[in-house]
């Protein structure tokens, strides 16, 4: 089993990209530079025997691209293993977000993947990439669900007694976007478990093992 050693470890501060199923994948850097957009969408509007006009006509999607390389520390052993995961993330059409980054760009939606070509920039002792830079370009993912029939929605059932609120233990490799996912069903729901257990946690990003949290009902 080879053993590759990352160029740039991963630290509290390297940025990572989770899925909306609570995987999470490390970048192995935190790209210092990347070009975001956010736009308001224009029509034009026809007036018969005048000049058309342009207005705004609402919400554009957000835009994120950057760039990031990941190496082994000698160059000489291959990454490929650790590539891989990311690329299959656009094949697989994985709606993302990303940690570790801008709160405010990075971080703010879910993102698909528009496309993540790798560069080759350094090959192993056997051929193989030890040196890549990737190539993010994202766009805002939007959920559009098509009402076709109108549903009159049967009464709803009655509340059910409420449950006692559950724990859970800390372990090593712990995040609150895979508690959530374990617990709640949904990874994005981690809020709910931090708000509960504000008291003990200061960063959502740093939970340490042994910590005991609530779980909402």
């Amino acid at each position: 089993m080879v053993r590759v050693l990352i160029a740039r470890a991963e630290t509290p501060q390297t940025m990572a990209v989770t899925t909306d199923d609570g995987k999470r994948y490390s970048l192995y850097s935190s790209p210092s530079q990347f070009e975001f957009g956010e736009v308001a969408r224009f029509g034009s509007i026809e007036r018969e025997g005048m000049k058309s006009i342009t207005r705004n006509i609402g919400d554009g999607l957000k835009t994120l691209a950057f760039t990031h390389t990941i190496g082994s520390l000698d160059y000489k052993q291959s990454i490929e293993h650790v590539v891989a995961p990311l690329t299959r993330l656009a094949k697989e059409g994985k709606r993302v977000r990303f940690v570790g980054g801008s709160t405010e760009y990075e971080q703010g939606v879910w993102w698909n993947i528009k496309s993540l070509p790798v560069s080759t920039q350094q090959r192993a002792s056997d051929n193989r990439a030890s040196r890549v830079s990737l190539s993010w370009s994202l766009e805002e993912a939007v959920d559009v669900t098509a009402n076709i029939v109108r549903v009159i929605p049967s009464p709803p059932p009655p509340a059910p007694a409420p449950a006692a609120v559950r724990q859970h233990r800390v372990v090593p490799g712990d995040t609150l976007w895979d508690i959530a996912a374990r617990y709640l069903g949904s990874g994005p729901r981690w809020p709910e478990i931090f708000n509960l257990n504000a008291a003990q946690i200061r960063n959502p990003h740093w939970i340490f093992p042994g910590q005991v949290f609530k779980i909402p009902a």
